[in-house]
């Protein structure tokens, strides 16, 4: 429990990724919450709450995602709350599908490496020398290491 099969990109913060529908000659937008190779949840408008039910089908969601648009039919899996989770079905287009997962990955690499490269890097200097005096010592006085609490030791030696 926990583990995800399928990376989720959160996308309350992306300014580029959007959805709409077409219901009765109508389009209704709803904000993308995050969104995976599978599914996606969004957040709407109350006005939608009797459109957005559960197993509902949706055959037309339109999503902009970056710079490309793609048409995914899903089913509402679950409401709360004016948010929609829902599974997109069989019938996606394995190329919708492959620019979503293109998506997610390119934009969760992205991010990533805007962290990693706002960290302080690490400039001690690491020795790749092995002190084997000081581990034939151990070995002699039969230390049972358990983590870090006896690390002092070698340095006794």
């Amino acid at each position: 429990k926990g583990n995800r099969k399928y990376l989720r990109l959160d996308c309350r913060n992306l300014d580029n990724v959007s959805g709409y529908f077409v219901s009765g000659n109508k389009l209704y937008d709803i904000t993308v919450d995050n969104i995976s190779s599978v599914g996606l949840a969004c957040t709407f408008k109350s006005e939608l709450t009797g459109l957005l039910t559960p197993n509902k089908v949706l055959d037309n969601i339109s999503l902009t995602i970056g710079r490309k648009t793609v048409i995914c039919p899903a089913v509402v899996f679950r409401v709360m709350n004016n948010v929609a989770v829902m599974l997109f079905t069989k019938q996606i287009s394995s190329e919708s599908r492959q620019d979503i997962k293109k998506f997610v990955h390119s934009t969760l690499i992205s991010e990533f490496n805007g962290v990693v490269s706002n960290v302080m890097q690490d400039m001690t200097v690491y020795k790749n020398e092995v002190d084997l005096q000081a581990v034939a010592a151990v070995k002699k006085k039969d230390v049972n290491f358990d983590g870090d609490s006896l690390f002092g030791q070698l340095e006794e030696m």
